[in-house]
């Protein structure tokens, strides 16, 4: 991870960062259309703009329990959009070299690399690709710029 502005959101007691160059938008959580039969890690779509946006459960990929799923992420990853569903949006750091240390000595971690020191605690630094689902993933190899993650 390179050092730079991060946003930091919370799942529960635990906190996390992603680069702000990925984070288009931060919203409160508004009305979640479900889809039927989706994958469980697809909670449903919320209009943004006239635009549909696929919302995450980023607490069931991170594997994090959730208590209040109050914010919206809206994270774009090579044209891929989606909407990440967490507790609580803390603030945006500028994180130094001397503040990131990487993992996966330490934890063996296969979501994230590297962690922050900060002044509320212990932040776990992801990519955005680390918060959403595996067929997206697999999906965004032949994802056109400007698409909107499917419920796969």
């Amino acid at each position: 991870m390179n050092p730079g502005k991060y946003v930091i959101f919370a799942l529960g007691p635990e906190q996390f960062g992603l680069p702000i160059d990925n984070v288009e938008q931060i919203l409160k959580s508004s009305k979640i259309t479900k889809i039927p039969k989706s994958s469980k890690d697809i909670l449903g779509l919320f209009s943004l703009r006239g635009s549909t946006m696929p919302i995450v459960d980023t607490s069931n990929i991170l594997g994090v329990p959730s208590e209040e799923k109050g914010y919206f992420l809206v994270v774009s990853i090579d044209g891929l959009r989606a909407a990440l569903l967490v507790d609580q949006v803390h603030k945006i750091v500028d994180l130094t070299a001397d503040q990131i240390r990487p993992t996966e000595d330490l934890a063996g971690a296969k979501l994230s690399s590297h962690c922050a020191e900060t002044e509320t605690g212990l932040v776990v630094l992801l990519t955005p690709e680390a918060c959403l689902p595996a067929k997206a993933l697999k999906k965004l190899g032949e994802s056109k710029p400007n698409k909107e993650l499917v419920a796969a």
